[in-house]
């Protein structure tokens, strides 16, 4: 009976050193990206301390930074899916850009954004969504299932897919 209790015991030791770090690896595998950019005036000077908020509109999380010296912000660790962000900075239109989409493992760079002039109280909305990638070199998307069924293939083989 004893050499059950012992065997028992080694083994839930095992179990608990090695089960810990593949719960790690799952939490670490977060679906995360993240958004920035850089905050001018209408003339290319950088704002600093201007106020990127970036608001998920699937689930109302809401994130901030402030713009650096050289007018540079990020928000890192963003849950993927689309955001509304919105900049302010004194004595300049607010600036709104809906329809922002934050992708899994990249960063989703807005070309440079110029304040105009004016009151607080003014706001400019761009309903463009750019899919630029200044971050890193690489740059992809996703094909859904129509897209590709319509795709014309040569061969047949969904390895010449992967090389279009």
């Amino acid at each position: 009976m004893k050499k059950h209790l012992r065997f028992a015991v080694v083994a839930a030791v095992f179990i608990c050193l090695f089960s810990f770090p593949a719960a790690q690896n799952l939490i670490a595998q977060q679906t995360l990206g993240s958004i920035n950019g850089t905050v001018t005036d209408v003339s290319g000077a950088a704002i600093q301390g201007a106020t990127v908020t970036a608001v998920s509109e699937q689930t109302g999380l809401r994130r901030s930074a402030a713009a650096q010296k050289n007018g540079y912000w990020e928000i890192l660790q963003l849950p993927i899916g689309t955001y509304h962000v919105s900049v302010t900075a004194a004595n300049f239109q607010t600036l709104d850009l809906p329809g922002i989409t934050v992708r899994q493992g990249f960063a989703t760079t807005i070309p440079n954004i110029g304040l105009k002039p004016g009151q607080v109280t003014e706001s400019v909305t761009v309903n463009a969504n750019p899919l630029l990638n200044a971050t890193d070199t690489t740059n992809g998307y996703t094909l859904d299932q129509s897209q590709i069924a319509e795709t014309p293939l040569a061969t047949g083989s969904f390895t010449q897919l992967a090389i279009l």
